[in-house]
C-alpha cells in the first residue's frame, strides 16, 4: 500500500578519483578516494498517490584497490569502498520528506590501459530516510565508470 517504485534510470555522474599506491607487494595495493556528484529524479505511484524523489548529492567514498598487472600499460583491478553517511546534499527530498543518508558500501572491478580505464561498480543499498524511523528506502546503483588519468 505504501510501497512506491520509482523505476530505473540511466544518469550521469561526475567525479575525480585519487589513488595512493602503497609501497609494498609490488605496488599492487592502493587507497582510493572517489568524490562524485550524482542525482536521481523520478516519480512513482503508491496507495497514497504520486510520490516524487529529487536526490542530488556529492558522496565521498574511500576504499581499497588491488591491481593485477599484465604489463606496464595494462592492468585489471578490483575495488571495495566504504561510503560515509556524510555527503553534500542539495535540498534532496522524497515527497517533501528531507533526505538524510546512512553509510553504504560499493564493489567494483575494471581494466586500465595506459591513461584510459573502465569499471563496473555496484553500490549496496543506501538508506535515504534515516531521519524518519517509520520509512525505509531501497536505493541501489550499478555504474559504468569511464576514466582518463591526468597524472
Amino acid at each position: 500500500y505504501l510501497y512506491t517504485d520509482y523505476g530505473n534510470q540511466i544518469n550521469f555522474r561526475i567525479g575525480a578519483e585519487a589513488e595512493f599506491i602503497l609501497p609494498f607487494n609490488k605496488s599492487k595495493w592502493g587507497i582510493i578516494f572517489d568524490p562524485s556528484y550524482q542525482y536521481f529524479n523520478s516519480s512513482g505511484q503508491s496507495g497514497l498517490g504520486t510520490k516524487k524523489i529529487n536526490y542530488q548529492s556529492i558522496e565521498f567514498p574511500i576504499g581499497l584497490r588491488h591491481s593485477f598487472f599484465f604489463n606496464e600499460n595494462l592492468k585489471i583491478f578490483v575495488n571495495a569502498f566504504f561510503i560515509p553517511a556524510t555527503s553534500i546534499d542539495f535540498n534532496s527530498t522524497i515527497s517533501d520528506l528531507e533526505i538524510k543518508t546512512w553509510i553504504s558500501t560499493a564493489f567494483g572491478s575494471g581494466v586500465a590501459y595506459k591513461k584510459l580505464s573502465a569499471e563496473v561498480r555496484y553500490y549496496t543499498n543506501r538508506e535515504l530516510l534515516i531521519k524518519y524511523l517509520y520509512w525505509t528506502t531501497d536505493y541501489r546503483r550499478l555504474s559504468l565508470i569511464l576514466g582518463y588519468r591526468i597524472f
